[in-house]
């Protein structure tokens, strides 16, 4: 499974998506690059053209390692 998250090349840090994104150390997480894009399209205000500036959308790829049962 692949995620992709926005990240700020200068600090490292990710956006946290939402109306007025915020950069944290993990961020948020998309599904696909189309909801990623969707969401950059729909805040595309000139405020945020510049806050995303000088980032890169990263694409992780994530791998299962271990199940643990739930004893319930």
């Amino acid at each position: 499974m692949k995620i992709y998250k926005i990240r700020n090349k200068l600090t490292g840090l990710f956006s946290d998506g939402g109306s007025y994104p915020s950069w944290k150390k993990n961020g948020k997480a998309y599904r696909s690059l189309a909801a990623i894009t969707n969401w950059l399209n729909s805040n595309s205000y000139s405020g945020t053209r510049k806050m995303f500036k000088d980032c890169e959308i990263v694409e992780f790829t994530m791998l299962q390692t271990n199940v643990i049962n739930l004893d319930l």
